[in-house]
């Protein structure tokens, strides 16, 4: 059985985060206040036990922090993603690789990893993202550029403060 080290911030200014690594990397983050819960049950899908975190050999905690205050643009984290299928490491592949205060469309994403007429799973596929922020999902729009469709933290608002934060949408 594999561990989870788990660092919790209750106040940051998206909400409560929690973060989950592997000795391998990055596995989890849930911008949420049931993220306890939430870590809990993805800790038992997968056959891990969390603990307090006590080994982190990159400080996934702070690097987010950091990205929060506005202090940190990109993110060196290994990741230790949990199993998906091939389709949504693609998507997961191409979102990561959006510079940060750029956005695109889930259609101009859906074109990138060669599947056009695929927008609305590309949205499917980022609503499952297991490390918003660090695979900035964020920065995927709807075909009018408006804000919809995000799942982490409080959605819409947590989405346009991602996007404010990196100059993308004014104050």
């Amino acid at each position: 059985m594999s561990i989870l080290y788990v660092h919790h911030l209750e106040d940051s200014p998206i909400g409560p985060i929690y973060i989950a690594v592997s000795r391998l990397g990055l596995r989890y983050i849930f911008l949420h206040k049931n993220g306890a819960t939430l870590l809990q049950a993805a800790a038992d899908t997968i056959g891990a036990t969390l603990q307090a975190g006590t080994y982190f050999p990159v400080n996934a905690l702070q690097q987010v922090t950091e990205y929060l205050g506005g202090t940190r643009k990109t993110f060196k984290l290994d990741l230790d993603l949990p199993p998906m299928s091939p389709f949504r490491k693609k998507v997961l592949g191409a979102a990561v690789e959006i510079p940060y205060g750029s956005t695109i469309t889930y259609g101009e994403l859906a074109t990138r990893i060669g599947t056009p007429s695929a927008a609305r799973a590309v949205g499917q596929a980022l609503a499952h993202n297991p490390v918003p922020i660090v695979i900035p999902c964020h920065r995927v729009l709807a075909h009018d550029n408006g804000l919809r469709g995000y799942s982490a933290g409080r959605g819409i608002p947590t989405k346009a403060f991602l996007l404010k934060l990196e100059g993308v949408l004014g104050t």
